[in-house]
């Protein structure tokens, strides 16, 4: 007879608590689930900035490694015929072109000291990167030297 005492229990759960339970569990697994779409979306972001940077970082040493073996005006002829866009405006270059699904414009110009005096052989390169609704991904700006012969080795 106590076997079938629990078959004959009418104690149990109404369906208020049943319910209640139900909002409960649906709050919690609403919350968790924001976060996996928060962190979905910035996932995607980082990765979106992560190439770009990686494009311009080729970039950048592509045109470094030009730097050791051509001089100022080679380079810019170079840069020239690569480019979609040349923009020389006195002692600023700027090139746009697009290279893998991004476009990049590529700024040179001279560094100056303290009292703007250029000085000689020495250069800001600045490489900004957008994406293809123009919206910019990375940027990335460096020094770097110009021997006159195009000549590093010294």
């Amino acid at each position: 007879m106590t076997k079938f005492r629990y078959l004959y229990n009418q104690e149990g759960l109404t369906l208020v608590e049943v319910l209640g339970s139900i909002v409960i569990l649906s709050i919690i697994v609403t919350t968790f689930l924001a976060f996996f779409i928060h962190s979905a979306r910035t996932t995607s972001v980082s990765e979106e900035m992560i190439d770009g940077l990686y494009i311009a970082q080729q970039q950048v040493e592509e045109i470094y490694n030009q730097s050791n073996h051509y001089d100022y005006d080679q380079l810019i002829s170079q840069l020239s015929s690569q480019s979609d866009n040349h923009l020389s405006t006195g002692l600023i270059d700027e090139f746009t072109l697009s290279k893998e699904g991004y476009q990049m414009t590529i700024h040179i110009s001279p560094v100056e000291n303290d009292t703007n005096e250029t000085i000689d052989d020495l250069y800001t390169l600045l490489v900004k990167i957008f994406d293809q609704d123009n919206k910019q991904q990375a940027q990335l700006e460096t020094k770097f030297f110009f021997d006159r012969l195009g000549d590093n080795d010294d």
